[in-house]
């Protein structure tokens, strides 16, 4: 089961009810992203929800995933021994580069776009690099994913570089094959958990 935002609590508690094998629930985000709460009511039933997962939990059948033991630092979860802690996968290569290899170097920001995945800094950034640089803007800036972005920035980058917009949920082909035609993959993040997050050591 997947933990979901509002109502894996309900469902996991009828099903711990009726269903007598061992229920394994997956928790991918037990402390919130930045941002995530659209309103103080969203807040709260989050809180419940975790809450009554949380009690759930306590049951002999009932076992919680979780991506990382750092995500449990501080939250509702960190005395439960019943947790399993399982990395992201590495995901299969579905595709192989089809894009020639020229000199220009192409960007890509890609995923849900949420204010705290900092898609707004990186804008603002490359403004500031090709508004300051003597030297010809030879690359350009894939944006792929669903949700709210700043065209203000974005047509102000377009005076000096290509920017290519598929502000939409892609296909893990697609997803795949974007990543694959890409030089440099950009997670500007302003906050993260590190649930899933690409981290330089």
């Amino acid at each position: 089961i997947l933990d979901s935002f509002v109502f894996s609590s309900l469902y996991v508690y009828l099903i711990s009810k009726f269903f007598l094998g061992k229920i394994r629930i997956t928790i991918h985000d037990p402390i919130p992203h930045e941002g995530s709460f659209k309103s103080k009511f969203s807040k709260i039933i989050f809180q419940c929800n975790q809450r009554l997962l949380r009690v759930i939990a306590q049951k002999r059948t009932v076992y919680i995933h979780i991506h990382g033991k750092n995500l449990v630092r501080g939250s509702l979860w960190e005395n439960i021994s019943k947790i399993e802690y399982i990395t992201h996968p590495l995901p299969k290569t579905l595709t192989h580069r089809k894009r020639k290899k020229t000199s220009q170097i192409r960007f890509l920001f890609a995923g849900r776009i949420e204010p705290y995945k900092g898609l707004g800094n990186l804008l603002e950034a490359m403004i500031v690099l090709c508004e300051q640089a003597e030297y010809d803007q030879d690359f350009e800036l894939y944006i792929v994913g669903r949700g709210a972005i700043c065209f203000q920035l974005v047509n102000k980058l377009q005076k000096y570089i290509n920017v290519v917009l598929d502000n939409d949920y892609v296909s893990s082909e697609l997803f795949h094959q974007y990543i694959a035609d890409t030089d440099v993959m950009v997670c500007p993040y302003i906050s993260a958990t590190a649930s899933g997050v690409s981290m330089l050591g």
